[in-house]
C-alpha cells in the first residue's frame, strides 16, 4: 500500500478511472488500449468511497471487485505491460483501507459543516452556486478554502501522489474564470504549494 517506491517511467499512467467509479471504459478495454499506446506501466486510481457517498465514487462494497480485477489484469497481461492497483483517496475520506499499491491524495469538495459542500469537479454551475451561497461571491475566498485543502492532502490521505492540484481550474473556459494574477490567488495556492514541496511526494 502506501509508502512503496515506485518508479515512475516516461510511458505510464498513474491516475485513470474505470467503470468500477466514473470512468467510462471497462480495466480491460483500457488495458488493451493502453498496450496499443506503447504504454510501459498503468496504475488505476478508483475513487474512493466517500461519507456523502457521490456518485463518482467507487460504493465501499465493490472495492474487494475492483483490486481483483486489476489483479486479475496484471497477471494476465504481465508480458505486456506492468499493471499497478491504485486508490484516489479524497481528503474527506478519511485514510484508505490496505490492499493498494499507491495512493492518489485528492480534493474534490469544500465542505463547509457536517452537510453542506460545494463539489468541486461537478459543473461551474455548482461551483457559483457554493461561491454564492458559503462564500457570498467571492470566488477567491472559495479558492483560499480549496487549496487550503490541498496543502494538508499529503497528510490527511497519506498519500503517495498529490492529484489534480488546481482542480478548480477547471471551468475557467465555462463561466468560472480566476484571474492567475490576483494577489489572493496566487498568495492561496504558493501556500499550498510550499506545503506540499516539503512531503517530497510527486
Amino acid at each position: 500500500m502506501s509508502g512503496n517506491q515506485i518508479l515512475i517511467p516516461q510511458k505510464a499512467d498513474f491516475h485513470m478511472h474505470t467503470v468500477f467509479c466514473d470512468g467510462k471504459n471497462t480495466a480491460e478495454e483500457m488495458v488493451l488500449k493502453g498496450i496499443a499506446l506503447g504504454l510501459e506501466v498503468m496504475g488505476f486510481s478508483v475513487h474512493s468511497p466517500h461519507p456523502m457517498k457521490f456518485g463518482w465514487c467507487i460504493p465501499h462494497d465493490k472495492t474487494e471487485a475492483y483490486r481483483a480485477e486489476i489483479h486479475r489484469l496484471r497477471d494476465q497481461y504481465a508480458d505486456k505491460i506492468r499493471i499497478y492497483c491504485g486508490i484516489e483517496q479524497d481528503y474527506h475520506s478519511g485514510l484508505p483501507e490496505e490492499g493498494y499499491d499507491y495512493v492518489i491524495g485528492s480534493v474534490h469538495v469544500v465542505t463547509h459543516n457536517e452537510t453542506a459542500h460545494t463539489d468541486v469537479d461537478h459543473s461551474a454551475n455548482v461551483a457559483w452556486n457554493g461561491i454564492n451561497t458559503y462564500f457570498d461571491g467571492d470566488p477567491y475566498a472559495y479558492a483560499e478554502a480549496y487549496y487550503a485543502l490541498v496543502a494538508d492532502v499529503v497528510r490527511q490521505t497519506n498519500a503517495d501522489l498529490i492529484g489534480h492540484f488546481d482542480l478548480i481550474t477547471k471551468f475557467q473556459d465555462r463561466g468560472l474564470a480566476f484571474d492567475p494574477e490576483n494577489p489572493r490567488y496566487i498568495a492561496a495556492w504558493k501556500r499550498a504549494a510550499d506545503q506540499l514541496l516539503q512531503t517530497g511526494k510527486p
